[in-house]
């Protein structure tokens, strides 16, 4: 303990007397491990963390492929077979990408917008999503000319209706209509895209809406496996086809894929090449501070020389060199960190 501590203080001295050197590799120190840090965090979130969902290695996206491009879209008519013909999936629910803002008047007379998106009965069950008070949309509810009922944000709970524990069965008043408020979310549920309140999708079992205005997920049986989940919608695709025949044609397909791998889509390729990237700049930031060093070793051979003469052994030397080198990569990381804090990366 006692050699660590002296050499700390050797090396200390040593790097304060050569300011020009410590600044410099510690401003490469830096850059190497910041970028580094900091796409790290990025593909950490984006790629590595799991979706914040229960389970969500059960989560798919059904959704339509053919050799111009798969689609992420789907229309109504697809939703409902797959709802009625589909028996790998647990829970399976339809969402849009939301409308036009719903207003509504605040208590100062001035109207309020928030955005609102349409989801069948299931997506609160497919998703795990539980409530503060209230419930969320039955089956009942989400039959076609059902009732206007919404469930609302957390956060518009607090902000517009002051938390108040009572609101569920209240009536909202939304673009002139009136909506019963049956439940709130508990906090930290984020949708895709960002919403204050979800309605019911209410789509008809005989529609014929073809149009590819909705997102279908779905979440996987316990004990079935994507490719199973697969077989069966390719065999639901051959009964959409008969049964509507000019709503597809024979180059597309029916396809379940991980919703994680939707999510993601095309930005995986370009975070990969970007954390290879920046690591060769941490390669490149390493191999300039070994020049440094090793210019640095040659103005020192006499002091190095001496130590040996005086009895230092070579491992003593070694270490010594190597405590500025941690020094060094403190400084470095200390700096990063520092500057990481102020301009919020994580």
């Amino acid at each position: 303990m006692f050699h660590i501590v002296g050499d700390l203080r050797y090396a200390a001295r040593t790097l304060r007397r050569s300011p020009a050197f410590t600044a410099t590799a510690v401003a490469v120190l830096t850059l190497g491990i910041g970028t580094n840090t900091a796409i790290f965090s990025v593909v950490n979130r984006v790629l590595l963390q799991p979706l914040p969902y229960p389970e969500p290695d059960r989560l798919v996206q059904l959704m339509v492929e053919s050799p111009y491009g798969d689609m992420n879209m789907t229309s109504l008519s697809r939703f409902v077979f797959w709802r009625e013909f589909t028996r790998a999936f647990e829970y399976l629910a339809a969402y849009d990408l939301g409308g036009p803002a719903m207003k509504t008047t605040s208590e100062s007379g001035s109207p309020e917008q928030f955005n609102s998106i349409h989801v069948s009965a299931d997506y609160f069950l497919l998703f795990g999503i539980k409530t503060v008070i209230g419930r969320t949309f039955t089956s009942a509810e989400d039959r076609f000319a059902g009732p206007q009922v919404a469930v609302i944000s957390h956060r518009l709970w607090r902000q517009k209706f002051g938390g108040d524990l009572n609101l569920a069965g209240k009536t909202i008043v939304l673009d002139d209509e009136s909506y019963r408020v049956i439940g709130v979310l508990r906090p930290g549920f984020e949708s895709e895209p960002p919403a204050d309140m979800w309605l019911p999708l209410q789509a008809s079992p005989a529609t014929l809406d073809h149009t590819s205005r909705v997102r279908v997920a779905a979440r996987l049986l316990p004990g079935v496996t994507l490719e199973m989940a697969n077989r069966q919608m390719r065999f639901t695709e051959w009964r959409f086809s008969e049964k509507f025949p000019r709503a597809m044609s024979q180059f597309e397909h029916f396809a379940a894929e991980p919703l994680r791998d939707i999510v993601v889509g095309d930005v995986r390729p370009v975070l990969v090449l970007l954390s290879g990237a920046v690591s060769f700049v941490l390669i490149i930031a390493c191999a300039n501070l070994a020049n440094l060093q090793l210019a640095r070793a040659t103005s020192r051979s006499r002091e190095i020389a001496t130590r040996a003469a005086l009895g230092a052994a070579r491992s003593r030397i070694i270490l010594q060199l190597l405590t500025e080198s941690v020094l060094l990569s403190l400084g470095g990381g200390a700096r990063r960190t520092l500057h990481g804090d102020r301009f919020g990366i994580c």
